[in-house]
């Protein structure tokens, strides 16, 4: 879907190239991140790519954790194109896709889950929090800019919102106890759950409408917006539930190991059909994680600082906030320093660069993740920013 607006968009920048003598601004921007606070990224490597973790990982990823943890991740890509004219009114158009997910749990049910229950014989392990939050959707919206005087615009756009994949449940009330025979493990789910499915890609459609200002004063170029203003309503086959369910699990019997696979399956069937959720499925109203993000620049010859912050109103989100200083190395290239702070993790460094690829197109990648690879964090911390910018008119400078 994005790959077509795309064309779409270069279509329009060539109707009204021919059309107005200011040509079309274009701009590409995608962030991506993968983070946690505290879970240790040697064991998130090993399970990520599915390498056998054994005891001594497992139990110092168990050292490392709080009492409350999470992990995070989310990806925002952008495609804009502004349209300016002589008038004060201007033309925006925009395609965004965005991926958000973010998993809050506690030390001892990671434990119990990846090493097992033999440090709880005989109480109870409290499971909040455990909570997942997860949106993957896109926006195509079309809007004005409002020329207040010849420093400051208004901005406002709105448009359809195609809905993939939207997860959410909260089973933080919900405990784990098991019997002082080591025979059992009860468990008591106790939350709220829901999640989107259909055989169809497309799972729900909305309506989405963002906001912004953006100006130049005093040697700063700036902007701040709120978008993700919208709502989209799911198809009939959304799983919404509430449950307040024990299950008592006694373990497996096996008598034939040649057939251990079939007596597994069997006992998972068993929990499926005990949690039975075929039945709680109806359309539902999908309210978008509102964003907010901000921009701000500044020239100091060569030196150059960028400010960036992002923030998606998420449980365990803090403002994302990328300080990018730089300089300017020759006429075609730029080295920078990015820091990073908030999003789903802490603070990172790591190297950037800005590339003239001509008079009216730029790219830039910055990868604050330094101190992962160096091991200067134990945390998972991997992050990448890029921009792919192209001008035409009279502020054509890029570097």
């Amino acid at each position: 879907m994005r790959y077509c607006f795309l064309l779409f968009l270069l279509f329009i920048s060539n109707f009204a190239f021919s059309q107005n003598h200011k040509c079309p601004e274009f701009s590409i921007t995608t962030i991506n991140s993968v983070e946690s606070r505290t879970l240790n990224n040697d064991f998130f490597n090993h399970f990520y790519f599915g390498d056998f973790i054994d005891s001594t990982t497992k139990w110092d990823a168990v050292s490392n954790l709080n009492i409350k943890n999470s992990i995070g991740f989310f990806s925002f890509n952008e495609a804009e194109i502004f349209i300016p004219s002589e008038k004060k009114l201007s033309v925006l158009i925009s395609s965004s896709t965005q991926n958000i997910f973010g998993l809050g749990f506690n030390k001892d049910v990671f434990q119990l889950v990846f090493a097992g229950n033999d440090a709880f014989v005989g109480k109870k392990v409290l499971a909040s929090p455990l909570s997942l939050n997860q949106h993957f959707f896109s926006t195509i919206m079309g809007g004005i800019s409002y020329k207040l005087n010849e420093n400051i615009s208004l901005n406002a756009a709105a448009g359809p919102v195609a809905l993939f994949s939207y997860t959410n449940f909260d089973f933080s009330n919900s405990s784990f106890y098991t019997s002082s025979a080591v025979d059992s493990l009860i468990l008591v789910l106790e939350g709220e759950y829901c999640r989107t499915s259909g055989p169809t890609f497309i799972k729900g459609i909305g309506l989405n409408f963002a906001t912004s200002i953006r100006g130049s004063n005093g040697g700063y170029d700036w902007k701040f917006g709120i978008s993700n203003i919208g709502l989209a309503w799911t198809n009939n086959k959304t799983i919404s539930t509430k449950r307040d369910t024990a299950i008592n699990f006694n373990g497996i019997e096996v008598s034939d190991l040649s057939n251990i696979s079939a007596a597994v399956k069997q006992e998972l069937d068993a929990i499926e059909n005990r949690l039975n959720m075929k039945g709680d499925t109806s359309g539902k109203n999908i309210s978008l994680p509102l964003l907010i993000n901000a921009e701000c620049s500044k020239n100091f010859g060569k030196l150059r600082t960028d400010l960036n912050i992002l923030y998606y109103n998420l449980p365990g989100f803090f403002p994302y906030v990328q300080l990018s200083p730089s300089y300017a190395l020759a006429n075609t290239l730029r080295v920078s320093l990015p820091i990073k702070f908030g999003g789903f993790g802490t603070v990172n460094v790591g190297p950037g660069f800005e590339i003239k690829i001509s008079d009216k197109l730029s790219a830039v990648i910055e990868m604050p993740m330094l101190f992962t690879p160096l091991k200067l964090s134990n945390n998972v911390s991997y992050n990448v920013m890029g921009k792919l910018i192209f001008k035409c008119t009279d502020h054509a400078s890029l570097l």
